[in-house]
């Protein structure tokens, strides 16, 4: 899959990084995210990157503390599970209202990645696996209707 066929906004790529950042553990539990950082490390502005703060905030990703700023959460187990539930929830529904849209090209995309996500999980390979994660929500998502600013739910 090429990115060039994938819109990602700059509040996306923001909010990818720091997962990338905290699923890495480059960043822990604790550490804070500030939006220089994350601005010089992708060379966008920081107002995307509030975005991306403020909806990773609201996922439990991140605590946006007084005096502080970001700093990454202490998930715990029970609400790493909740997010993913929610998440799958939502990319459900994404897929009944855009899926009439896929091709037969957009289909064999998405069994690849899943070939290549069930390696990832094999070897362990957890980097992997969330840039495979990305990609596939991204190929479910990432619809005429969602491009154009339409939206199917009339």
């Amino acid at each position: 899959m090429t990115q060039a066929s994938i819109y990602l906004s700059k509040a996306d790529l923001a909010r990818r990084h720091i997962e990338d950042l905290i699923i890495s553990r480059a960043v822990k539990p604790g550490d804070r995210i500030t939006t220089r950082e994350i601005s010089e490390a992708l060379g966008i502005s920081e107002t995307p990157i509030r975005e991306a703060i403020r909806s990773l905030a609201s996922e439990g990703w991140l605590e946006v503390q007084m005096h502080v700023g970001a700093v990454v959460a202490s998930a715990g187990r029970e609400q790493l599970r909740e997010i993913y539930a929610l998440r799958a929830m939502i990319g459900s529904l994404a897929i009944e209202l855009g899926a009439s849209s896929y091709d037969a090209r957009r289909m064999a995309q998405i069994d690849a990645n899943i070939d290549a996500a069930t390696l990832a999980v094999e070897a362990q390979d957890a980097v992997r696996y969330i840039q495979l994660n990305h990609e596939f929500h991204t190929l479910l998502n990432d619809t005429p209707h969602t491009r154009s600013g339409a939206c199917a739910c009339s």
